[in-house]
C-alpha cells in the first residue's frame, strides 16, 4: 500500500461523533464493530445531578464512505469499561450486526515503544462539511496520568473536534495513540497510547510486531507464507496439513513455564519451514492475548533484530544485544513475550547470523520469553557436530525435545503434501482462479484424474512442498490435462527437485524466451535485501552480458515465471517497486553454475558508476554495495572512498569489514568500527567531523 493509500485508509476509518445531533469530536474504527474515542467527547451535563456524565448513545458519520450515494451514518452505544471509565477513553459499539459497507479498521501499533513522528487526523468543529484535517507532531515524552505529550511541528496543532481522533505513526499509518487534549499557548497536545487503551479495554485488537530488514514487507511475508500463497493476485488460503508441527510450535510458545532454550524448526529448502512458523504465529496473534515479535531474518543484521526486539519489549534501544537482554530481564513481570524468527540462515552475514543465534539462546533463558526459530542446518555434513548452527541453538541430536524437523517421520505430513498439491492443481481455495479454460477446471470436476496426478507429484517431490508447487502450478495452468493412467504417461516428466522444476519450465519455452527468462532470473538472484528495482535490474543484466528492456521485464511478469517472483512496494513516498525471487532455493539453483566473484565484480562496477554520476544517494547503494564488493574481493575500493563511508549504512558495512585486505583498508575498518555506533543518527556534517 502506498503512502497516499494508507493515509486514505485512515481517513475512511475515522468518523465524526455527534451527540444529540451536534458534532462533538472524532472516533476511529479498530475492528468490525468497535471505535475508540475520548471519553470527554461524550460528556454532557446531567440536569438532575448537575454534573457531566458520558452519554450512552451517539451518532457516527464516516464522511469518506458512502452507501448507495448517501453518507455512511450509523448509531453506536458506549461500552461500560468499569473502573477503566476513569481514563479518558471510550469505546463505541456498533452492535452485533454492523452496517454492511463499513470501511476497513485501522491496524493497531504492535510495539510498546512509540515512534518519534506521528500524524493526527480528525474533524474540527469549526469546519463546515466533514472534510477532515491532518496535523503532524513530534513525540516529546510521557506526562502524568499515562498521557504522552506531542510537540507541534508547524504553526498549528490540533483543533477542537480532533479529540478522540487517531494518532498514527508517520510511516506505516497504524494507530499508536488517541488524541485527548491540546494547548495553543504551550504549542503541544496530549494523547493516550494504545498500551493504556488496551489496559482499560482488553478487546483492543493488538497485533504482533512483524519486522525484518525490509520493515514494510515483513507482515506481507508472514501472511503470504502462512497461506501457502505464491500469487498475491490469485489470493486465498492454500495451506494444508502439518498439524503436528503447528501444534508443537504453538504449545512451545504458549507454555506457562520457560523452556530455557529456543524451539528450532528445520528441514530441507522447500520443506515449508517459513509456512509453518508463519501459520503458527498468525494463529497465536489472532487467538491468544499478549505481545509477539515475528522477525524475518532474510538479509537482516543483528542491529535490525535488536531494534525490533527493543521496540516490541518497550525498552530503550541498546548499543549491544547483551545490554538489550539485560534490559528485558529487568522489566517488571508481565505476560510472556513470544519471539518467532524465520530464515535465520539467510541473515545478512555469517557474523550477523552468529550474533542473532547467540541472542536467541540468551533470550530463551529468560522466564518472560518463549522463542521459536526456523532455519536450514547450513551444513552438508553432520548437522549436530559441535560449532554447527543447530548445536549453537541447543540441538544436540535428531531426538532433541526442542527440534521440529519437517523431514522427519514425526513431523512430515504426506497427506498434507498431497492435499496441498491437490489445492494447487484445482486452484481450490484461491479467490481468483485463472486462466479460464485451463486444466484446473477439469481437475476440479474430475477428482479421479486429480488424485492420481497429485499422488505422483507428491511422491516425486520427496517431502518438498516447494518442489510440489513448482510442478503443480504449471500443470494447473496448462491447456491440456495430464492423466497418470494414460499409457504414454512418464512419471519422470514430473520434477523431483527445484533444479529439475526450473529446467522443465525453461524447456517448454521457445529458445529466445528460454535464454532471456533464465538470464533475467539469474540477474535477479544476485539482488540483495528486498530486491532490485527495474532500473537496477536492467543495468545488472547489461553488465553480465544479457542486455534487456523494460518490455522484457513486463513479458517476464506476464509469463508463468511470475510464480518465481515476489514484488513489493514500500509505503514511502516516491519509492519504486522492487522484485526478488520468491524462495532462496531458487537463488541457490540459478547461481550454482556461475562464477559468483567475477559476476559480482561486474555488478559492483554498475554500482560504482552510479555513485560517480549521482553520488551515494541510492538506498540500495548505501545498504548493499559492501556485500557485492566483499564477494568480489573489492571491498578495499569502497573503504578508500570517504564519500561512501559517509553514506554507508553502518549495520550493513560492519559485517563486511573482515574482507578488507590492504593495510590501509584494514586500518580504515578499525576506525570505522570504533565510530560506527555513533554514525547512524548523525547528519552528514557531523559524520565528516
Amino acid at each position: 500500500m502506498t503512502y497516499s493509500q494508507s493515509r486514505s485508509a485512515v481517513v475512511q476509518a475515522t468518523a465524526g461523533v455527534f451527540v444529540a445531533g451536534r458534532r462533538a469530536g472524532s472516533a476511529v474504527l479498530v475492528d468490525d464493530r468497535h471505535l475508540v474515542t475520548a471519553r470527554h467527547v461524550l460528556l454532557r451535563v446531567d440536569p438532575q445531578a448537575r454534573v457531566k456524565v458520558p452519554v450512552d448513545e451517539v451518532e457516527l458519520e464516516f464522511p469518506a464512505m458512502t452507501i448507495q450515494g448517501q453518507p455512511c451514518e450509523v448509531n453506536a452505544t458506549r461500552l461500560d469499561l468499569g473502573s477503566g471509565d476513569a481514563v479518558d477513553v471510550a469505546i463505541l459499539d456498533l452492535g452485533d450486526q454492523p452496517l454492511a459497507g463499513l470501511p476497513a479498521p485501522v491496524a493497531v501499533w504492535p510495539a510498546a515503544r512509540m515512534p518519534d513522528l506521528v500524524a493526527v487526523f480528525g474533524y474540527p468543529l469549526a469546519e463546515g462539511p466533514l472534510n477532515g484535517v491532518w496535523r503532524d507532531f513530534k513525540v516529546a515524552g510521557p506526562t502524568t496520568g499515562a498521557a504522552v505529550q506531542l510537540n507541534w511541528t508547524g504553526d498549528a496543532g490540533s483543533f477542537p473536534g480532533h479529540s478522540g481522533g487517531p494518532v498514527i505513526d508517520a510511516q506505516r499509518h497504524m494507530l499508536v495513540r488517541m488524541l485527548v487534549e491540546g494547548s495553543e499557548e504551550g504549542r503541544f497536545d496530549r494523547f493516550l497510547p494504545v498500551t493504556l487503551i488496551a489496559r482499560v479495554w482488553q478487546g483492543l485488537p493488538k497485533r504482533w510486531l512483524m519486522a525484518g530488514a525490509g520493515q514494510t514487507e515483513a507482515r506481507d511475508h508472514f501472511t503470504r507464507r502462512a497461506r501457502g500463497q505464491r500469487s498475491v493476485a490469485r489470493g486465498g488460503d492454500l495451506f494444508r496439513g502439518r498439524q503436528a508441527a503447528l501444534t508443537a510450535i504453538q504449545e512451545w510458545l504458549t507454555a506457562e513455564e520457560s523452556h530455557g532454550r529456543p524451539l528450532v524448526v528445520t528441514g530441507q529448502p522447500g520443506a515449508g519451514k517459513s509456512s509453518v512458523v508463519a501459520r503458527a504465529a498468525l494463529a497465536l496473534e489472532a487467538d491468544q492475548p499478549g505481545s509477539g515479535l515475528a522477525f524475518h531474518a532474510r538479509a537482516a543484521t543483528i542491529t535490525d533484530f535488536v531494534t525490533a526486539l527493543a521496540d516490541v519489549a518497550g525498552v530503550e534501544h541498546s548499543s549491544s544485544a547483551d545490554q538489550l537482554v539485560e534490559a528485558i530481564a529487568d522489566l517488571p513481570e508481565q505476560p510472556p513475550l513470544r519471539v518467532v524468527v524465520d530464515a535465520l540462515d539467510e541473515a545478512a552475514s555469517d557474523l550477523d547470523r552468529r550474533q542473532i543465534t547467540e541472542t536467541l539462546t540468551e533470550l530463551a533463558v529468560l522466564p518472560g520469553l518463549r522463542v521459536a526459530v526456523a532455519t536450514r542446518a547450513l551444513t552438508a555434513g553432520n548437522p549436530y557436530a559441535p560449532g554447527a548452527l543447530l548445536p549453537n541453538l541447543g540441538i544436540a541430536s535428531a531426538h532433541s525435545p526442542n527440534l521440529v524437523d519437517l523431514d522427519s517421520e514425526t513431523y512430515f505430513d504426506p497427506e498434507g503434501l498431497r492435499q496441498y498439491t491437490t489445492a494447487l492443481l484445482t486452484q481450490q481455495g484461491m479467490l481468483r482462479p485463472t486462466p479460464p479454460g485451463a486444466a484446473w477446471e477439469i481437475y476440479r470436476t474430475n477428482p479421479g484424474i486429480c488424485d492420481r496426478l497429485a499422488n505422483v507429484i507428491a511422491m516425486r517431490a520427496q517431502r518438498n512442498f516447494l518442489v510440489a508447487a513448482l510442478a503443480a502450478v504449471p500443470l494447473s495452468n496448462a491447456r491440456e490435462v495430464l492423466d497418470p493412467s494414460a499409457h504414454s504417461f512418464d512419471p519422470t516428466a514430473i520434477p523431483s527437485g527445484v533444479g529439475e522444476a526450473l529446467d522443465r519450465y525453461f524447456d517448454r519455452l521457445p529458445e529466445h524466451r528460454r535464454i532471456r527468462e533464465r538470464t533475467l532470473l539469474i540477474v535477479l538472484a544476485y539482488g540483495r535485501g528486498t530486491g532490485l528495482d527495474d532500473r537496477t535490474w536492467l543495468a545488472f543484466a547489461t553488465a553480465l552480458g544479457y542486455p534487456a528492456t523494460v518490455a522484457d521485464l513486463d513479458s517476464l511478469r506476464r509469463s508463468q515465471a511470475a510464480d518465481y517472483l515476489l514484488q513489493t512496494t514500500t509505503s514511502e513516498r516516491g519509492a519504486r517497486p522492487v522484485t526478488r525471487l520468491f524462495h532462496h532455493a531458487l537463488t541457490d539453483e540459478l547461481l550454482a553454475d556461475r562464477h559468483q566473484p567475477s559476476d559480482e565484480s561486474q555488478l559492483l562496477d554498475v554500482l560504482l558508476n552510479e555513485a560517480t554520476r549521482t553520488g551515494w544517494a541510492s538506498a540500495y547503494l548505501c545498504q548493499h554495495a559492501a556485500e557485492h564488493a566483499a564477494v568480489a574481493d573489492r571491498l578495499d575500493e569502497l573503504l578508500d572512498d570517504p564519500y561512501y563511508l559517509l553514506a554507508a549504512e553502518p549495520t550493513r558495512l560492519l559485517p563486511q569489514l573482515c574482507s578488507a585486505q590492504s593495510s590501509t583498508a584494514r586500518a580504515t575498518g578499525i576506525v570505522y568500527r570504533q565510530a560506527a555506533h555513533d554514525l547512524t543518527d548523525l547528519d552528514a556534517h557531523v559524520k565528516r567531523q
